[in-house]
């Protein structure tokens, strides 16, 4: 056998993975809403068909403000937002008061059944619709267990060819997701004059080099 030639094949068939090419035919992004974020970021937005991982010290601090701007860009072009297992029950008029259509806001929840939880996000990128999946792993069943690296790496795969882009939002955990596509903690701080931001700081973006400073946000008012 050729081997030359049966590696050219293999690569031509997208079996064989180089991160080059896989950057510059993957570059479909959403615009995050802030332009000091789509700057800092490699991908110059939100990647698409990708799995993101944020890290912050606590649930609450800022993770939903920052996403709101993507959220209402997906609703407004007919797509749909889907909280899965998120660890409040949500409310609806907060939701609408930050603009988020609710006929487009889809709540799952698995707390009884936390081990189809991965089986639940493969089959949100199946739905062939643009989506944002926002995901909360449950916290009895910590990001270290094998089986939520296998789930992850099976989302990882579904969201290849799909119009998903998927969170991962997690307190701290000391083992990291090992098949996110992009990486990043923040953190909620307020100023000498009670203004708060978000700090943002990345870890990982697979085919692309890390910030190395940090991105500084002013945080949108309102909760949900």
């Amino acid at each position: 056998m050729n081997k030359v030639s049966s590696l050219q094949e293999l690569l031509r068939q997208g079996v064989v993975y180089r991160p080059r090419l896989q950057a510059q035919h993957e570059s479909a992004v959403i615009d995050t809403g802030y332009q000091r974020l789509n700057q800092w970021l490699p991908p110059k937005g939100w990647p698409q068909q990708a799995l993101v991982e944020l890290i912050a010290p606590c649930m609450g601090c800022g993770e939903i403000q920052l996403l709101l701007p993507a959220l209402r860009r997906v609703q407004q072009a007919g797509g749909l937002v889907f909280l899965l297992n998120p660890p409040a029950v949500p409310y609806p008029q907060s939701w609408q008061h930050q603009h988020i259509a609710l006929e487009q806001l889809w709540w799952i929840d698995v707390a009884d059944q936390p081990e189809n939880l991965w089986w639940v996000a493969e089959q949100v990128c199946q739905t062939d619709i643009q989506s944002i999946l926002l995901i909360w792993p449950a916290h009895e069943h910590g990001l270290h267990q094998p089986t939520v690296q296998r789930g992850t790496r099976r989302l990882q795969a579904a969201l290849r060819g799909s119009q998903t882009l998927a969170f991962v939002l997690h307190a701290c955990s000391p083992s990291p997701l090992k098949d996110s596509q992009l990486r990043l903690t923040l953190s909620s701080q307020l100023n000498a004059h009670d203004v708060r931001s978000l700090h943002l700081e990345m870890h990982k973006c697979k085919g692309f080099p890390i910030a190395n400073q940090p991105c500084i946000l002013p945080l949108e008012y309102g909760y949900v």
